[in-house]
């Protein structure tokens, strides 16, 4: 959860609005929910080059989707 706050937070510093919006209330997202927002928004980074910090964070998040509770 934190790395996902993380996120949000360096999102909104680089001025992606569209990406930070999909972790706005992650503390109390369900498991799947959260799954999907990071499935998305990896997809939509991962080609951008000026955003990989981000996008490996996500790759973070989301190697361990299967941890969620």
């Amino acid at each position: 959860m934190k790395r996902l706050v993380e996120v949000r937070e360096a999102a909104q510093a680089a001025s992606l609005p569209e990406l930070a919006v999909r972790f706005e209330d992650v503390e109390g997202m369900p498991a799947g929910r959260i799954a999907a927002a990071v499935v998305a928004a990896l997809t939509s980074i991962q080609e951008a080059q000026q955003h990989r910090a981000l996008a490996m964070e996500l790759d973070m998040v989301a190697i361990n989707l299967k941890n969620l509770r």
